[in-house]
C-alpha cells in the first residue's frame, strides 16, 4: 500500500514537472520558429529597377543593409499604409540596430507618388525609412515579383496586399509578415540575421 501511494506521488510530480516546463516553455517564446511566411524557391529581387528621388534608378541591391523589410502602398492611404509603418516605426526603434535593417516602401501609385513624393511621406514616419516610385511597367514588375496583388478603385482608391516582406542580404524574398505579426519583428530579427543562409 505504501509503495502505492510513493507510485501516485511520484506521478503526480512527474506531471506536475512536465506542465511546468511546458509552461515556462510558452513563456520564454517559440524558440528557433517564426511568426513569418517562409517563400518556398525564393526570388531573386537583384534586376528590379525602381526610382529613388536622390540615387535616381537604383535596384534593391543598392541598400546596404543585412535584412530589408519592404511593403507596397501609397501616400493617399486612409487607413493600412500610415498604420503599417507606423508599426516599422516601433519595430525600427526597439530593436535598435538600425545599420542591420533597412525599411523600404515602394508605391503602387506611380501617377501621383513620384520618387519626391513616396520619399517624403515616409520620411515623415521615420528618417531613416526608403520611398521607391518607379513607372507603371517597372511597379507593376516589382509587384509581380514580390506576389503583391494590387487594383485601382472606382474611388481612386487601391485594393492592395498589405504584407510586409523580408529580403536577405543576397536580396532573396524569404518571408511575409501579416498585419498580426509585423510587431513579432522585433523577436523575428535577430534569428533572422544569425542564419548563415541570410
Amino acid at each position: 500500500m505504501k509503495s502505492t501511494w510513493i507510485y501516485i506521488l511520484g506521478a503526480i510530480g512527474l506531471i506536475a514537472a512536465g506542465v511546468v516546463a511546458l509552461s515556462l516553455g510558452h513563456m520564454l517564446g517559440r524558440g528557433n520558429e517564426l511568426y513569418g511566411t517562409e517563400v518556398q524557391n525564393p526570388p531573386d529581387l537583384n534586376t528590379l529597377l525602381l526610382r529613388h528621388v536622390d540615387r535616381g534608378t537604383v535596384t534593391l541591391a543598392d541598400f546596404e543593409a543585412s535584412l530589408l523589410l519592404v511593403f507596397f502602398g501609397y501616400t493617399q492611404c486612409p487607413d493600412i499604409c500610415p498604420l503599417t509603418l507606423a508599426k516599422l516605426v516601433k519595430v525600427y526603434d526597439d530593436f535598435g540596430k538600425t545599420e542591420d535593417i533597412q525599411v523600404v516602401m515602394i508605391t503602387i501609385d506611380p501617377a501621383h507618388d513620384t520618387p519626391e513624393v513616396i520619399q517624403r511621406y515616409v520620411s515623415s514616419f521615420h528618417p531613416e525609412f526608403i520611398g521607391l516610385g518607379g513607372s507603371n511597367t517597372e511597379i507593376a514588375r516589382a509587384a509581380r515579383t514580390f506576389f503583391i496583388g494590387y487594383q485601382k478603385t472606382v474611388s481612386d482608391q487601391f485594393n492592395h496586399t498589405d504584407a510586409i516582406a523580408i529580403l536577405d542580404s543576397r536580396r532573396r524574398l524569404r518571408y511575409f509578415y501579416n498585419q498580426e505579426h509585423v510587431t513579432r519583428l522585433v523577436e523575428d530579427l535577430p534569428k533572422l540575421l544569425l542564419r548563415r543562409d541570410f
